[in-house]
């Protein structure tokens, strides 16, 4: 049986040891839900959403936003439509960046799009929804809705705080 272990000092440690062995820390925004930090919401002053600045892990990689980021969104046209809000890992590209991932705009009941979640290419975590609403032109407060994870709940169940490691 083969063994491996890492990092250690002077020994070559890949991307994907590392987002491996980060993964194990948890996923999600550095924080609670009693702030806002990386929280989606819109304020009725167009076609766009503005992010409140945090930190994230995602698949084992760090994201960090130092201010407030404003992303658009596309109209719904004569239906509506709900849209997932993402911090997206581009492995490829060595980044995470904010995206909007659409839905499907239909008459009725709308359902928000599937996020792609791969091990080893494309992961998107997910950060809010929104319902773009028929012939809308702004983005309203009311339709945001949060849908953020958090690093310290996950942390709080950690089988290694349990074993007071």
């Amino acid at each position: 049986m083969a063994q491996t272990s890492y990092p250690f000092e002077n020994v070559d440690t890949t991307e994907t040891q590392f987002s491996k062995w980060a993964r194990h820390i948890g996923e999600g925004v550095n924080g609670g839900p009693d702030n806002n930090k990386l929280k989606p919401s819109g304020d009725d002053s167009g076609m766009q959403l503005r992010i409140a600045s945090g930190e994230c892990m995602v698949r084992g990689h760090y994201y960090i936003s130092t201010a407030q980021e404003t992303l658009s969104i596309d109209s719904a046209g004569t239906e509506s439509r709900v849209d997932a809000v993402t911090l997206e890992l581009d492995p490829a590209a060595n980044q995470i960046i904010l995206k909007i991932v659409q839905g499907l705009a239909v008459a009725s009941n709308p359902q928000p799009p599937t996020l792609t979640q791969t091990d080893t290419g494309i992961y998107q975590v997910l950060l809010g929804l929104v319902t773009v609403a028929p012939d809308a032109t702004s983005i309203l407060a009311a339709d945001v809705t949060d849908r953020r994870t958090f690093l310290s709940a996950q942390l709080a169940f950690s089988p290694f705080l349990l074993m007071g490691a």
